[in-house]
Formats: structure tokens, C-alpha cells, sequence
């Protein structure tokens, strides 16, 4: 008789990853020099990808979708989400920004007024403009999120324009690319653990050298 394998969940592992990475950065500041790298190919894995995991989830959900009064009721539960998502975020901000009071008295020594920084400066239709990518390659390669979920969905629906044919083969080759994206992010994911680990042994060294 063979007992049970105990496996602890992966988010005890990243909660105990974080603590003792605290630990770590505060007893040896000196020594996280030789584990930096660990976050460093960490977030650089999970930047590899996020384009094409946003890419195709977003396409072949919108291509399977079908009709664009389902295109347009799934488009309302959406926005209603990232409307509800985002006011409790506002909210939540606000309460401990009120609670901590962070940077208060604190000289962050700006070397240029608020007023001048383009992404302040910008109006909401330019905002809005700069949704629709001029060149959907330069928008991944700069992360532009908002004009690569623009183009996912866009290039979702009109897959449902097409004949049946052309219309089951790209449905086909973007399941396929999906499923192995899928299975390169759960394969970083199982490094969670390390990177949380060598992230805040970081990020609190900092704070004592």
C-alpha cells in the first residue's frame, strides 16, 4: 500500500517563495547578486508569452463566438466586467491610499513637471485613435496591449466572414498554436515559486543597500 504524493498548491508555494525571498534579501542583501538572474529570465519568460497567448485565446474566442449578436452580448458582459473590475480596483486604491498615505513628505526630486509627460498630455480620442495599430508587428514588438486585443478581435470576427473551408482551418491552426502556448506557460508557471523568490530577495535588498 502506497500513500499518497503530497504536492503543496501552487499558491502556498509562491506565499512561502515570497516570505522567504524577504527573508533572504534582508539577512543577505550582499548575496542576491547571484540569484537576480532567477526573476530576470522569469519575467522575461512570462513576457515571451503573453502577445501570443493574448493573440490567439482572444481569435479563436471571437472566431467561435459565430454571429455578431453574440460578438455583440459577449462585447457587453465584457465591458460590464472591465467596468466593474476597474471601479472596484479605483476603490480599493483609493481606501489605502488613504489608510498608508504613501510618499507623503517625501522629495521624489522630478526633473520634469507632470504636466509635460506625453502620456498625461494625451487626449482621450487620441487615446482612442491609437487603439487601431498602424503596424499590428511594431504594436507587439512595443506591447501596446490595447491595439493587439483590438486586432485579435477584429481578426477573430472576420474568420467568421470567410468560406467554411479557409474559415475550419485557421479555427485549426489557432487552436493548435493555443495549445501549445498553453502548454509553454504552464511550463513557466512551474517556476513561479523560484521567481517570486528571487524577485523579493531583490526588490528588499534594495531597500537596505
Amino acid at each position: 500500500m502506497t500513500g499518497k504524493k503530497f504536492t503543496l498548491a501552487l499558491p502556498y508555494q509562491i506565499l512561502i517563495a515570497l516570505v522567504l525571498g524577504g527573508f533572504f534579501g534582508y539577512l543577505f542583501p550582499e548575496w542576491t547578486v547571484y540569484t537576480n538572474w532567477i526573476g530576470d529570465v522569469f519575467l522575461r519568460g512570462l513576457n515571451m508569452i503573453i502577445i501570443p497567448l493574448i493573440l490567439c485565446s482572444i481569435s479563436t474566442g471571437v472566431a467561435s463566438v459565430g454571429t455578431a449578436d453574440n460578438l455583440g452580448r459577449l462585447g457587453a458582459k465584457t465591458m460590464g466586467y472591465y467596468v466593474l473590475s476597474t471601479l472596484v480596483a479605483i476603490v480599493t486604491g483609493f481606501f489605502f491610499v488613504m489608510l498608508i498615505k504613501p510618499g507623503v513628505g517625501a522629495d521624489l526630486g522630478f526633473k520634469v513637471p507632470v504636466e509635460n509627460i506625453s502620456a498625461v498630455s494625451e487626449s482621450f480620442g487620441q487615446t482612442l485613435i491609437k487603439i487601431v495599430p498602424s503596424n499590428i508587428f511594431d504594436s507587439m514588438v512595443q506591447g501596446h496591449m490595447l491595439s493587439i486585443i483590438f486586432f485579435a478581435v477584429i481578426f477573430g470576427y472576420f474568420i467568421t466572414k470567410v468560406d467554411d473551408k479557409p474559415r475550419l482551418l485557421m479555427m485549426d491552426v489557432l487552436n493548435a498554436v493555443l495549445d501549445v502556448i498553453m502548454k509553454i506557460t504552464m511550463f513557466v508557471i512551474k517556476f513561479t515559486p523560484l521567481g517570486i523568490f528571487s524577485i523579493s530577495a531583490k526588490v528588499i535588498a534594495q531597500q537596505i543597500l
